[in-house]
């Protein structure tokens, strides 16, 4: 059987974040599934739905707000959201 943590290990952590994706692999997961969507000014980050407001402190749809606006957001604990390139050299 292989185990796959989705957006992380995201009932323990904020997820699609790097604490909940590290969370997950600690765990021994074999792999992680994230999501990512493009910001207003062509940034690929970790977002599973069209606007941040579920998993953050902001509002807005991620497509209309700039990775610099996304970054200042707490996606929980603390966490921000990171970049795909973030979650690629962790």
């Amino acid at each position: 059987m292989i185990v796959i943590g989705h957006r992380g290990m995201r009932f323990v952590e904020p997820e699609n974040t790097l604490r909940a994706i590290e969370r997950a692999l600690r765990c021994g997961v074999d792999a992680v599934e994230v999501d990512v969507r493009m910001t207003k000014d062509g940034r690929l980050v970790l977002m599973h739905d069209e606007t941040v407001d579920r998993t953050t402190d902001g509002e807005g749809r991620v497509r209309d707000l700039t990775f610099n606006e996304i970054r200042r957001l707490d996606a929980g604990k603390g966490e921000r959201v990171p970049t795909l390139e973030e979650v690629l050299e962790a």
